[in-house]
């Protein structure tokens, strides 16, 4: 009995086991979620109170996308170091520096300080969304990575939905000091998600029976990373930066229901809203769709999708078969991120990062394109017709993808093995 008490002390304290992927994805998701709520409240609430912070409208357009430029760097930054570095750790760091900079956003620093903080949240997302993505493609498995990847994005999707609600309930509650400096004690509790869902998660590694074909031709990688590109620049670029301007130019004045006229800016922020609150519900069934279907055959329907709903809301229709088509639109793009986001990720984390860049480059030229066709344009609708030839532009590169990808059916999946890279 002594020489088990013994071996048993040597052994010590049993150890906890890792979080079961599918926890481990969602827990994760959730750490994320938490991050954003400082960033979304600057977006809620500079634009309103810019004046009283002695900020001027080109330092704002400044500070909210600053954070996008510098991903531009820090995104391979962010590949690099998760590849040498326990994710777990780098995870709590960035939500920590995260968090950090809402409290500072709070403290209404001189406007270069203002920019620096903006910065270093840029390269805290580069790691967030790292992280977060390579785990739920690593922890698949095969044939359910849209689905898994799918959860993740639909969990982190609650993160702004919810940011962009309560920096507005909270900033006319409390006001603008106490509400960011309440939002980084809020962001700063993702850690425990973050603890929860990555103990015991190493270094990210693509099994072989999960991956795509291995595509040695660049050909492949830049054809994807184009794709991301014309996502985000119509997407997150032109549609929603101009949307309030379209609808105001097509309503006038707002919308009479029941002899109440609804402004044009509460129309805006629903269809807003509603973009990521369809990405939260929408996004795991999207992930079904493209395992099933193949994620390069889901890609050339959904871009010929996306590009008939921009075609007719560029038309002359009434404004609720607009509103219809701009939903329709929100639901492809959603699937199409994903379905990039699948196929990036399987193919490695350098290659994610790659796409991920050429994102954040189309959200944020995407702006400056679209309000530059607005000032030169007679029309501001002529902003659905530029989507939708981006688009069309979109399907022409699938196809050309499908000649490269090395699967017959186009689908995009086969259990060739994969190497890293």
């Amino acid at each position: 009995m002594r020489k088990r008490r013994d071996v048993r002390q040597e052994m010590g304290p049993p150890v906890r086991p890792a979080a079961s992927p599918g926890r481990s994805v969602a827990l994760t998701g959730l750490a994320v979620a938490f991050s954003l709520f400082g960033d979304m409240t600057m977006y809620v609430v500079i634009p309103v109170h810019f004046e009283s912070l002695g900020l001027t409208p080109l330092q704002v357009g400044v500070l909210l996308s600053a954070n996008r430029w510098v991903r531009m760097v820090t995104n391979h930054l962010a590949e690099r170091v998760s590849g040498r570095v326990a994710p777990l750790l780098l995870l709590v760091l960035s939500l920590i520096g995260g968090a950090a900079t809402t409290a500072v956003y709070g403290l209404a620093p001189p406007f270069i300080f203002f920019l620096l903080v903006r910065l270093v949240w840029g390269m805290c997302w580069s790691f967030l969304r790292q992280i977060g993505v390579m785990n739920a493609v690593t922890s698949a498995a095969a044939g359910r990575v849209g689905r898994i990847l799918g959860v993740y994005d639909g969990v982190v999707r609650i993160g702004f939905v919810a940011g962009t609600f309560a920096g507005g309930v909270f900033f006319d509650a409390l006001g603008y000091h106490s509400v960011f400096l309440l939002l980084a004690g809020i962001s700063l509790a993702g850690v425990i998600p973050a603890v929860a869902g990555m103990r015991g998660r190493k270094r990210f590694e693509v099994s072989g029976g999960n991956g795509l074909a291995f595509v040695t031709n660049r050909k492949a990688d830049w054809l994807t990373y184009l794709r991301g590109f014309l996502i985000s620049t119509v997407g997150s670029g032109i549609i929603m930066s101009t949307l309030g301007h379209v609808l105001n130019e097509r309503l006038p004045g707002g919308l009479p229901i029941g002899g109440v006229i609804i402004g044009i800016a509460t129309i805006n922020g629903v269809l807003l809203a509603l973009r990521h609150s369809l990405q939260v519900i929408g996004s795991p069934l999207l992930g079904v769709f493209i395992d099933r279907v193949g994620i390069l055959r889901s890609q050339l329907l959904l871009f010929a999708t996306a590009t008939a709903a921009l075609t007719v809301a560029f038309l002359k229709v009434p404004v609720g078969l607009v509103v219809i088509m701009i939903v329709v639109f929100f639901l492809s793009e959603t699937a199409l991120a994903l379905g990039l986001m699948v196929q990036a990720g399987m193919r490695g984390s350098k290659r994610y990062a790659r796409l991920a860049t050429a994102m954040d480059l189309g959200s944020a030229a995407g702006p400056i394109a679209g309000w530059t066709a607005v000032g030169l344009l007679l029309s501001s609708s002529w902003t659905f017709l530029i989507g939708a030839v981006c688009y069309l532009l979109g399907m022409v590169f699938t196809l050309m993808s499908m000649g490269t990808n090395g699967t017959k059916d186009g689908s995009g999946w086969n259990t060739t093995k994969h190497q890293s890279g």
